[in-house]
C-alpha cells in the first residue's frame, strides 16, 4: 500500500505549517542531495559486485 496524491498533498501542507516555506525549501533540497547521493553509492556498489563476479574464475571448486 502506497502513498497516493491525498496523502502526499497532506503531509506537504503539514510541512509547510510546521518548517515554513524557506526551511521547507532547505530540508527539501537536502533531502534531494542524500537521495542522489545514496543512489550514486548504490550503482558504485553494484558496479564493484558485477566487476567483482567477472574476475572470478567461472569453477568455483576450491584451488587446491
Amino acid at each position: 500500500m502506497g502513498i497516493g496524491p491525498p496523502e502526499l498533498l497532506v503531509v506537504m501542507v503539514i510541512a509547510l505549517l510546521i518548517l515554513g516555506p524557506q526551511r521547507l525549501a532547505r530540508t527539501a533540497r537536502s533531502a534531494g542531495k542524500m537521495v542522489r547521493e545514496m543512489k550514486e553509492m548504490g550503482g558504485e556498489f553494484t558496479r564493484a559486485l558485477l566487476d567483482e563476479a567477472e574476475d572470478k574464475p567461472k569453477d568455483h571448486r576450491p584451488q587446491r
